[in-house]
């Protein structure tokens, strides 16, 4: 049951991921040529500054998650209707704050771009894009929790995919007829904010979930202890967006979220694989079975090692010209970096690195030992980046970030192998090792077609290059697996073999 329900989230998961990746592309490709890249750079702006909101919520869903994961296995009914009560109030009050935030938000920040936007402009954009946030805090985050913990996220995640589609079809009708940002945008919200409303009906009359139990604050006690992960989380997310906002402009900023689009939907790919798996190592913590926790945890590893060798190498070589493609007729901005494109795609890479461990972390419910990790990466990146900023502006930001997530790797890989699991630390750094060497043997190979075979001028050479790159990327990872990682590609592939089944 826990690979079934494994296996449908993360199709759908996945699904979701490659519909937004379709809908990232167009959009803001729209966007920059019906309005400009500073309207894009707004946009994105005040999605990040509304975005901050969330630090209301640090520590507040994993606890809950692990509670509600504790109360399954013992098929406790009553406790999981009391946690998800109080959970619920809590995110009433999150809804309340962030009523008083947008207006703040929709006062200030026109004054920080009064020289290229009129202030009502900047106003309304804040507190239409704002409306979307307030369902989710009000209908659909306690939803969700639930849904993750009991491994049945496929049920949101259907109608998310929906909804996506519906607001993509509306958004590209509205540009392409000349309506305003405001009406696109405003569209947009609509066809979101039915969703964590359905989710929340669905949830109470499928799962007979009880409102009218007194709530159970116990697991929100312990937030203090996950606030350190959480506000780590939140500052890897967007310290770099945040201070680029307050000290450059908009156009910055759309460059940014240019090359974010693409890394982002990428970890999110990979997010759809790692995060619906906390629930399956919840539910195996939970009942004492720690070797089998190993175990599932290395077969993890090497596959988000191999996942980072099969994809990244490949973006890593196929970025800039995606971009020069991409951002071929827009003449307001230089968009072409190369030394920001390697350090975003490397800084990507390290912060998909640590999910594995994240998960573990999260999943065993070890928050108090670990806190302290979080909050020296979280130190370390708002100073690497103050410091990256001031010398290499935008490559100085996402230097910070690359070195502020190997910290937090390499910290939380060290603790799960000492303190959890007491596994020697080689196996460790052994596939480090692995996945280094072998990565350097995949772009070194993808560089020799580049400069040898194929010169990329067009969206289908693109294409072509990026199936030969894949080719090679496959080709050495397999390879290399085959050698040194015997065992972990044969369960790799029984894992996969089983869900199929199933």
């Amino acid at each position: 049951m826990r690979t079934k329900k494994a296996f449908y989230n993360i199709t759908l998961e996945l699904v979701l991921q490659v519909v937004t990746l379709v809908s990232g592309l167009i959009l803001p490709r729209l966007i920059l040529e019906a309005y400009g890249s500073a309207y894009n750079g707004v946009i994105q702006t005040i999605i990040r500054f509304l975005g901050y909101i969330s630090v209301l919520t640090l520590g507040v869903a994993g606890p809950t998650r692990v509670a509600i994961y504790q109360a399954l296995a013992d098929g406790d009914d009553h406790k999981v209707s009391a946690v998800l009560k109080a959970n619920e109030l809590f995110m009433r009050k999150v809804a309340l704050a962030l009523v008083g935030y947008m207006i703040v938000l929709a006062v200030v920040y026109p004054y920080m771009v009064r020289d290229q936007f009129g202030w009502w402009d900047v106003a309304l954009l804040v507190m239409i894009i704002g409306a979307g946030s307030l369902m989710e805090y009000l209908f659909g985050i306690t939803s969700r929790i639930f849904l993750v913990a009991n491994q049945e996220a496929y049920i949101s995640l259907t109608l998310l995919i929906a909804s996506k589609i519906v607001s993509t079809i509306v958004t590209v009708i509205l540009i392409l007829q000349g309506f305003s940002i405001h009406a696109v945008r405003l569209a947009m919200v609509v066809c979101f904010a039915l969703e964590p409303v359905l989710i929340q009906l669905i949830v109470r009359k499928k799962y007979h979930i009880r409102t009218d139990v007194d709530p159970d604050y116990s697991a929100l006690a312990h937030r203090g202890d996950a606030v350190a992960h959480s506000l780590a989380d939140v500052i890897s997310q967007n310290i770099g967006v945040f201070l680029l906002a307050i000290l450059t402009s908009p156009v910055v900023i759309s460059i940014y979220s240019v090359y974010n689009l693409v890394l982002e939907n990428l970890q999110k790919i990979q997010k759809a694989f790692t995060n619906n798996l906390e629930a399956v190592f919840g539910d195996i913590w939970a009942r004492g079975e720690k070797a089998k926790f190993a175990e599932k945890l290395g077969t993890l590893e090497y596959l988000m090692c191999a996942f980072l060798l099969l994809v990244y190498t490949t973006t890593g070589s196929l970025i800039l010209p995606f971009v020069k493609l991409y951002t071929r007729d827009i003449t307001d901005a230089n968009y072409i970096l190369p030394t920001f494109a390697v350090l975003f795609v490397a800084a990507s890479a390290a912060f998909s690195l640590r999910d594995p461990y994240i998960v573990a972390v999260q999943a065993a419910g070890r928050y108090k030992d670990t806190r302290m990790l979080a909050i020296r990466e979280a130190v370390l990146n708002v100073v690497l980046s103050l410091v990256g900023i001031w010398l290499w502006g935008l490559s100085g930001i996402v230097f910070a970030a690359l070195v502020a997530n190997l910290y937090r790797t390499i910290a939380y890989g060290i603790y799960i192998y000492r303190k959890m699991l007491e596994i020697p630390l080689r196996r460790f750094a052994a596939r480090w090792v692995w996945m280094l060497a072998s990565g350097g043997v995949i772009i070194w190979l993808q560089q020799m077609i580049a400069a040898h075979a194929l010169t990329i001028d067009s969206w289908m050479k693109w294409l072509v290059a990026g199936a030969c790159y894949t080719v090679v990327a496959v080709a050495v990872t397999l390879a290399s697996s085959a050698i040194f990682y015997r065992r972990e590609l044969r369960n790799s592939a029984q894992l996969v073999k089983a869900m199929l089944k199933r």
